[in-house]
């Protein structure tokens, strides 16, 4: 928690993540990098190290919107890493009963047509239910909708090679 404060002033403080990798990057096919919801320190790190983004995408208004941002600081990361490229955006939190959940889908799709998985993660309780219980949603509720979304999601992403 301390670690924006404690490299606030280094000069190279948004390779930081990418340096603490490189020792045993090569003995891995993926590394998944789980940031906070901001656009702060450790997003920048994640962009750094990272070579590909996944862009979860709540099914609301103003998630769509910030889309724009999150692409202007994939491209200002760009410039430190050329490498660096935008794989996928997931909709996530979808909800059936909500009719602005498909207008969002729709308008993503239209405005990002080569990244928009096909899979969509609903709303589930089991979902959010399993971190209290120290559980992957996987092993807390296997059959539960949100479980089996998030299985297809690894298989289009990994296995189908999006």
């Amino acid at each position: 928690a301390g670690a924006e404060l404690q490299f606030a002033g280094d000069f190279d403080r948004n390779g930081k993540l990418k340096a603490a990798l490189s020792p045993i990057a090569s003995r891995y096919k993926y590394i998944l990098i789980d940031t906070p919801p901001s656009l702060g320190f450790y997003v920048g790190n994640a962009l750094v190290a990272a070579q590909q983004v996944i862009i979860p995408l709540q099914c609301q208004y103003y998630a769509l919107k910030a889309l724009t941002p999150v692409f202007d600081i994939v491209r200002r990361a760009q410039t430190v890493n050329p490498g660096l490229h935008v794989y996928a955006i997931v909709p996530t939190m979808y909800d059936a009963r909500n009719s602005l959940s498909d207008p969002v889908v729709q308008s993503a799709r239209t405005q990002y047509p080569k990244l928009v998985t096909k899979t969509i993660i609903p709303v589930n309780v089991r979902v959010a239910d399993a971190p209290i219980h120290g559980l992957p949603v996987r092993e807390h509720d296997a059959g539960s909708s949100g479980a089996t979304a998030y299985q297809e999601l690894t298989k289009e992403l990994f296995t189908n090679g999006k």
